[in-house]
């Protein structure tokens, strides 16, 4: 076993070892060489897998790759935990008789159906074409059941277009919610604490760094990036510049601690932090922000 473990992934492996040790009626010393192998001929494995059981065989199904001559003999030779096994491997290529038959034995096995579905370069088309030479009952089964299949797959991914439709959308609405309110604090129709408290209950920090970046005239990327950085610095520049209160920094940094995975008292070391950030050396500080975004464009 450990002479397998050793030389299973060896390009200069003899083939005659390779072999002998495939052969092995002992799956824990023919194990590796099946797997990882790449010695062995497709032939080596056919002949393996003939004379070999299940374990062998799925043994071979854990490989990167799968050619069709294999495949055509784990699908005529495996029960269905090999055909769950090989249906699984994104490696496996799959002759027009190899697929025929492990679409038909999906029809009895639940796993097996649902890891052939499961593929992306299986072309229900094709399968369709495949099954005409079946006899009536069997054909007729056998459509059926990838009508059912393709039905669900195309049920699934409309589901998840329109998952992420219904996100964007969301996402662009929040973003004008947030720059709504930035045009209100700017005219004085709000404060800014309140809408911040607002925001941060929701725990919106992305419609955070655009409400603050529109109060602050600096860039939405360059807000979004500071609330993300685990140094609290960049933040406490821009929360005093625009104005923010003691109680609102803290529930933000309570926000961001939990975001950024830092210890709860973490974010009552920033609150006391931020009381010595003098407003004057924020406001200079923001300016040098403002021009260096200006000019570097970012």
């Amino acid at each position: 076993m450990q002479l397998s473990q050793r030389v299973a992934a060896l390009s200069r492996t003899p083939r005659d070892l390779a072999t002998a040790l495939a052969h092995d009626e002992d799956i824990a010393v023919a194990g590796p060489m099946l797997e990882r192998c790449d010695v062995l001929t497709d032939e080596d494995l056919r002949a393996i897998g003939t004379a070999r059981g299940t374990g062998h065989l799925l043994a071979m199904t854990r490989r990167s790759s799968l050619s069709e001559a294999v495949t055509d003999m784990l699908i005529e030779s495996g029960d269905r935990h090999v055909l769950a096994g090989v249906t699984r491997n994104a490696g496996a290529r799959f002759s027009a008789a190899g697929l025929r038959e492990l679409a038909f034995k999906a029809t009895k096995f639940d796993e097996v159906g649902a890891g052939l579905f499961d593929r992306d370069d299986i072309d229900f088309e094709r399968l369709d074409r495949l099954v005409a030479s079946l006899e009536h009952g069997a054909g007729e089964r056998l459509r059926a059941f990838i009508r059912a299949n393709r039905a669900a797959a195309t049920e699934l991914a409309l589901s998840a277009h329109e998952k992420v439709a219904r996100s964007r959308e969301k996402h662009h609405q929040d973003r004008l919610e947030a720059l709504r309110l930035a045009t209100a604090v700017r005219e004085g129709r709000h404060r800014l604490d309140q809408c911040l408290d607002a925001l941060i209950m929701g725990q919106r920090l992305v419609d955070i760094a655009t409400l603050l970046a529109d109060v602050a005239g600096l860039p939405e990327a360059h807000v979004s990036n500071v609330l993300h950085e685990v140094n609290d610095f960049g933040t406490a520049l821009v929360r005093r510049s625009a104005g923010v209160g003691q109680s609102t920094y803290l529930k933000l940094s309570r926000l961001r601690c939990e975001r950024l995975h830092l210890p709860h008292a973490e974010a009552e070391k920033m609150a006391t932090e931020y009381r010595t950030v003098d407003r004057v050396t924020a406001e200079r500080a923001l300016r040098f922000h403002r021009i260096r975004a200006d000019v570097m464009g970012v």
